[in-house]
């Protein structure tokens, strides 16, 4: 059974599902496929394996990936076709293959009506890709037909405007490999910081010498911007940059897209930034704007996507505010599932929500409740590295509570031999470990103060590193060890 498959059922909104079952009554000859899309709906959790089973219990003769591969097309095929009725781009690439076929059929007259739609919408919304793909097919029917020819002033502007449009794509596609190269370069754990200026240095010289501002190329701008200095964890600049992408995507609404995950992803991103500046009264304010969008679109992902935004950032106020009982609230008025919706959850924000359930627990002294959680972290692929280092460490944490003293040599054993083949362990790490090996509970007062007093040496001695500060935003580690240490 195909993974994507499930995900993709289980994604769909109500209204999506509707267009699918209408969709579905055109269709001629078996419907086992019906049976096979009923059978993903009702299985709880979604197993791969028992849908399988349950399948082939009905329907031995029938092949569950042959039939799944027809749902998978049949699906798609419904969720483009409600993607035209709201998207500019999508709508103008279907009528573009409209007017291919009209093109074809010696149907002109229609053909070019379909060509000045795609013209117009695009012009209007900055699709200049689209906007030059529309140019350029009417300029090849008329240039092929003599009797269709245009005056040479408009063959001219036609190819101008057509011109502009490759300009303005060549210019965002600009903005975007700085974009990629950034993003490659910071994620290094050592980066060349003169690399990194060179790159800023050429952004800022593509933004000044070029003329067209358009609303993509001043997004990737900021966009640019707001990533150097989350990264570089100058959170103030980071943030004012974050304002000024918001105020430029509120004052050109019609480039949302429909559902607007670039804004989304934007309040997400001021959001953090808020967050880390300590700034949590503000933070509710972008919480309402994300609220204000749930429901507005449709969608059951991006409904999804907004709710995981609201119960993290609710969850990360509280813990900030050591109002454990209130995330605990938090957590009890979830939507039944919300933890469990892995078809249509984004996986970064479904594995943070799981980390900060699972610290919520930490807090209130519910060992095994915060276990469970931080291990659905440990064993989800692709986890941001510094989140996993802290739900692998905080689980030690609660094993050296829980007196599991066996089990955590064999852990600490395996995490160090993991951590070597990756590189070398964080100052934070080694420190940890080795107070949790000392056993501070079972040492008497002075025993203490002398470990202590040898380990804070060390800790002066050594500056901490960006990723050593990443990991130290999930969790008070250092706190903690001096804490075990008085």
């Amino acid at each position: 059974m195909n993974r994507s498959l499930i995900s993709l059922v289980r994604s769909m909104s109500s209204a999506e599902k509707r267009a699918f079952r209408l969709h579905c009554k055109r269709q001629s000859g078996s419907r086992t496929f019906i049976r096979l899309y009923e059978i993903i709906q009702s299985t709880q959790p979604p197993d791969a394996d028992r849908i399988v089973r349950t399948f082939q219990a009905e329907f031995p003769k029938s092949s569950t990936a042959t039939t799944g591969q027809y749902l998978m097309q049949l699906i798609t095929d419904t969720l483009v076709m409600q993607k035209i009725k709201r998207d500019t781009s999508f709508q103008a690439q279907f009528n573009m293959m409209r007017a291919r076929i009209l093109f074809e059929r010696s149907l002109p007259d229609d053909a070019l009506k379909e060509i000045r739609k795609i013209r117009a919408s695009t012009e209007a919304n900055d699709l200049y890709q689209l906007y030059y793909m529309a140019t350029r097919e009417e300029l090849n029917y008329r240039t092929q037909n003599q009797e269709v020819l245009l005056s040479e002033k408009q063959l001219i502007s036609m190819q101008s405007s057509a011109k502009n449009a490759l300009d303005a794509t060549r210019q965002i596609h600009e903005h975007y490999s700085l974009y990629e190269l950034l993003t490659h370069r910071l994620n290094r754990v050592k980066w060349d910081q003169k690399q990194v200026h060179d790159l800023i240095l050429t952004e800022l010289s593509l933004v000044t010498r070029r003329g067209n501002r358009s609303f993509a190329s001043q997004k990737l701008h900021l966009l640019f911007q707001s990533f150097f200095f989350t990264h570089t964890r100058d959170h103030k600049s980071a943030l004012r940059t974050f304002e000024s992408l918001i105020h430029l995507f509120e004052t050109h609404m019609q480039y949302w897209g429909n559902p607007p995950y670039d804004y989304l992803s934007t309040l997400e991103g001021i959001l953090y930034n808020l967050k880390t500046l300590g700034k949590y009264q503000e933070m509710e304010i972008y919480i309402a704007k994300v609220r204000n969008l749930q429901g507005s679109y449709g969608s059951e992902h991006f409904a999804t996507s907004c709710q995981q935004i609201i119960v993290l950032n609710i969850l990360q106020l509280h813990l900030a505010d050591q109002a454990y009982g209130r995330a605990l609230d938090t957590i009890a008025a979830m939507e039944a599932g919300i933890l469990k919706k892995h078809g249509i959850s984004d996986y970064t924000r479904y594995v943070q929500i799981q980390f900060y359930v699972g610290l919520t627990k930490y807090h209130l002294d519910r060992w095994s409740d915060a276990k469970k959680h931080l291990a659905e972290v440990e064993l989800t692929p692709g986890v941001h590295e510094e989140m996993l280092k802290a739900a692998c460490l905080i689980t030690m944490i609660i094993d050296y509570q829980l007196h599991n003293f066996n089990y955590l040599e064999q852990t600490i054993r395996a995490y160090k031999r993991t951590a070597r083949k990756k590189g070398r362990l964080l100052l934070t790490e080694k420190w940890l470990m080795n107070t949790i090996l000392f056993d501070p509970d079972r040492k008497s007062k002075p025993q203490r103060h002398l470990f202590r007093k040898r380990m804070m040496s060390k800790m002066q001695e050594k500056e901490l590193d960006r990723k050593e500060q990443q990991l130290l935003d999930y969790f008070p580690f250092h706190t903690w060890m001096a804490g075990k240490l008085s």
